[in-house]
């Protein structure tokens, strides 16, 4: 079988303008700052880092054949390790979502932080990176929760912060300020539209789409392919 050259094979793609998916992964506050969250980590990734990585090298087409940024994100936050994580709940809703959401690291089975969805984050990065949509996944485990909470700022010192701060002595100090939205019931990995989730899980979907400014195109409910709702 004859085959061609993957650099000619992505050019003739991009000559075609076919589509096309390229796929990396990188923690990009722990590349830069050296401060990371788990929300926006995935696939946003400042451009910067694409370079460096080789992404438009390797294959082999122009950085403008790249037109549409996906950022992968969770419904809520985790970290692994120490070190600053402002909407951390050390408490009986970070154990809840522990439980349900596995949040366990694969090979040492460590336990992971859990806490609530940081926007000012995950917006952050949506604005360094050039994300021009979002994928959210696990949104299924936070069924059962009275209600739902979305860090909109921070506190520092008395003075509040709308943006991010890439300083790890800040972030060590800030006070989150939170949204609080209804929960939800049910089990909603069955759901097979968006529409067919329970109203306040659509909004909270819909908030978190308002505070990052780009539309959230997949809503994942379950490890199933069929479980990624498309909008």
């Amino acid at each position: 079988m004859q085959t061609e050259s993957s650099s000619t094979s992505a050019s003739s793609l991009y000559v075609r303008q076919s589509s096309g998916l390229v796929r990396e992964a990188s923690v990009l506050d722990a590349i830069i700052f050296n401060a990371v969250f788990s929300a926006p980590v995935g696939a946003t990734l400042a451009f910067g880092i694409l370079y460096a990585l080789g992404l438009f090298t390797g294959a082999g087409v122009p950085p403008q054949a790249c037109q549409n940024y996906i950022g992968i994100i969770k419904a809520y936050s985790t970290r692994v390790g120490g070190g600053p994580f402002p909407t951390e709940q050390n408490n009986d809703i970070g154990n809840y979502i522990r439980e349900r959401g596995n949040e366990y690291g694969t090979t040492t089975r460590r336990p992971r932080r859990c806490g609530w969805f940081d926007a000012v984050a995950v917006r952050y990065s949506v604005d360094l990176c050039g994300v021009t949509q979002i994928a959210m996944t696990l949104l299924d485990v936070l069924a059962g929760l009275e209600h739902l909470r979305i860090c909109t700022g921070y506190k520092h010192r008395g003075q509040r912060l709308d943006a991010f701060r890439a300083d790890m002595d800040v972030l060590a100090e800030v006070e989150s300020v939170y949204e609080t939205l209804p929960g939800f019931n049910g089990n909603i990995s069955a759901c097979r539209r968006f529409e067919e989730l329970p109203m306040p899980a659509q909004q909270y979907v819909k908030r978190i789409e308002q505070l990052c400014g780009v539309p959230i195109k997949m809503v994942s409910v379950g490890p199933e392919r069929s479980a990624t709702l498309m909008r």
